[in-house]
């Protein structure tokens, strides 16, 4: 294994002195494909402006959306909906304050040494719902790759001065010709918003329906998220890997005042606890005129439901309300974890 991350240091070592986030900025992408892969990775990078260089990588379809998602998100929500739902393999160039015994293990057993403040590698896996964790060795071996045929990429089509035509959002490809065997790249057009298909549900409960459309009217804007609240639960001290707890906040935006809030442990189904909350706060509360939602899944979860009573759900990335009420949730919870 001290092979593979020999390998995966020195592509990283090559991408730092390349700094191809001098051209790059977060929305541009490198479509890399490995060899013997079904679907590509995507690489994000950021460093252009004041943020640490990083790279970020996207495994497949599936890290595409997450990309997107968290494009469409980052500038326009709390930081803590962005860094708990993101999928991706990272590398961030920091201090050696922020590497933890375990990464400097790793420096130490293959004799590599870096000098200066903001020029040490980290590495971590991000995945919904968890926190930052260790690389394993089959994605010690993936980054590597990805990484050096970014490296490869770059240099060709800075050495064609194609890079120079990139538009906002462009990307880079890397492949290899399946007749001749050569690997090349070239430049493409942005990629476009990607959507997250979420299947949605269907209420047939007329009873239930009927009864929800006789509620009075009432005057709230309420705001509905499922958010991972980002304070580690379990992990052993750092030995395995710990969950972020996630729950239910249903929010009257108005008065940012958390109106139900419902920890979804186990086998719970969102899908049930959303429908759940909604249900009970209009038979005690009435029909709010507007839903306000940040999610597909939120939104799948109710519209059948909305739209059959009468109540207007709109996605959007502002619940101010709520987040007001998740912030000082997290505030809470990390000073009970100091003092514990």
């Amino acid at each position: 294994m001290t092979e593979n991350w020999i390998r995966l240091y020195d592509a990283a070592d090559e991408i730092f002195s390349l700094k191809p986030w001098n051209l790059f900025a977060v929305t541009d992408l490198a479509e890399i494909h490995l060899e013997g892969e079904d679907e590509p990775c995507y690489v994000s990078m950021t460093g252009m402006f004041e943020e640490d260089p990083g790279i970020s990588v996207y495994k497949g379809q599936k890290g595409l959306v997450s990309f997107s998602n968290y494009i469409n998100l980052v500038d326009s929500v709390p930081k803590y909906v962005t860094e708990s739902r993101k999928n991706s393999l990272d590398l961030i160039w920091g201090p050696r304050e922020e590497l933890k015994k375990r990464d400097m293990d790793v420096i130490k057993s293959i004799n590599r040494k870096y000098r200066g403040r903001d020029v040490w590698p980290l590495f971590r896996e991000l995945r919904t719902g968890f926190e930052r964790w260790y690389l394993t060795d089959e994605e010690v071996v993936t980054m590597a790759e990805v990484l050096e045929g970014l490296a490869e990429a770059y240099r060709e089509l800075m050495a064609a001065r194609k890079l120079i035509d990139m538009e906002e959002g462009g990307r880079i490809l890397w492949q290899k010709d399946e007749v001749s065997g050569e690997w090349s790249a070239e430049l493409l057009s942005p990629v476009q918003k990607i959507e997250a298909v979420t299947e949605g549900c269907i209420i047939t409960d007329e009873l239930l329906i009927r009864r929800l459309k006789r509620m009075k009217r009432n005057t709230a804007v309420l705001e509905l998220d499922l958010p991972y609240i980002p304070i580690p639960i379990g992990g052993k001290n750092g030995r395995e890997r710990a969950r972020y707890p996630r729950i239910l906040m249903l929010a009257d935006g108005m008065k940012e005042r958390a109106v139900d809030r419902y920890y979804l442990k186990g086998p719970v189904d969102p899908k049930d606890a959303v429908l759940s909350s909604l249900i009970n706060y209009i038979e005690e509360e009435g029909r709010p005129p507007a839903i306000y939602v940040r999610s597909t899944e939120v939104y799948s979860i109710i519209g059948h439901l909305c739209m059959s009573i009468g109540v207007e759900v709109s996605l959007t990335t502002s619940l101010r309300g709520l987040d007001h009420c998740v912030e000082d949730m997290i505030i809470y919870m990390a000073t009970e974890e100091e003092l514990e």
